[in-house]
């Protein structure tokens, strides 16, 4: 009786991450390498990435009712425990995942932030530089999921209140046009940020350079401050 309840248990969440899962394929990623990382619950996950999307976009899956991963009650458990943070994510990611052509995404790494313009279908241009130390980098263009990773990620058109954005039209072309070159690379005149932003608004500005220097200012100003309290108290 205890392994029916189990079962029918876990045939239920299944299903409610399927729902997620069409929409929201990262995640189902994630609990699968979280719950059971080997390679048989890892191939679980392919069929089940197969059955969402023959070809690209996850759609349907083909076996709603294999729970083969979740039918043990320590799974079980699990599971309950982190579907409440995947449905949430779920439903905060909802607005952050339809980007539209000519869109910028901003990408959250640990300290800065990648930045990107959206080109449809999935797919994002953006600099990326060489190597940390180089002062070039290529223009590329990648697919949006796979650039993200595990990082958030939102859109972020963050001047359409100063400047008039250009026409879809003149973005893409013009952001297609520089895949595969490589151009000078500096974080303070032309990192990615000024890329997009020159792609959008015909203006390559960077606001976290601008944070930057605030900030660098800002602590000059507190060094100088207190040396000079300091030689008045000599």
């Amino acid at each position: 009786m205890q392994a029916l309840y189990v079962h029918y248990h876990a045939h239920c969440l299944n299903l409610v991450l399927v729902e997620s899962a069409k929409s929201n394929k990262h995640f189902i990623e994630k609990l699968y390498t979280f719950i059971a990382n080997s390679p048989k619950r890892h191939a679980v996950f392919v069929e089940t990435q197969r059955a969402i999307d023959p070809d690209q976009c996850v759609l349907e899956l083909q076996r709603l009712s294999d729970t083969r991963w979740s039918c043990r009650e320590d799974a079980l458990k699990t599971i309950r425990k982190v579907i409440p943070a995947v449905l949430h994510n779920s439903s905060l990611s909802q607005d952050v995942v339809k980007p539209k052509p000519g869109d910028l995404i901003e990408i959250f790494r640990v300290g800065y932030q990648h930045w990107a313009i959206y080109v449809g279908d999935g797919c994002i241009i953006h600099l990326v530089p060489a190597s940390e130390s180089t002062d070039h980098a290529i223009v590329k263009m990648d697919n949006l999921r796979h650039v993200v990773g595990t990082s958030k990620f939102r859109i972020n058109n963050l001047l359409d209140d100063v400047y008039e954005p250009r026409s879809v039209g003149e973005i893409l072309k013009d952001a297609w046009s520089w895949v595969g070159q490589e151009l000078p690379y500096c974080v303070f005149r032309g990192n990615c940020e000024h890329f997009v932003t020159e792609l959008r608004y015909g203006k390559p500005e960077s606001r976290q350079v601008g944070v930057l220097f605030s900030g660098i200012s800002r602590h000059l100003y507190t060094q100088i401050t207190r040396s000079q309290r300091r030689s008045r108290c000599k």
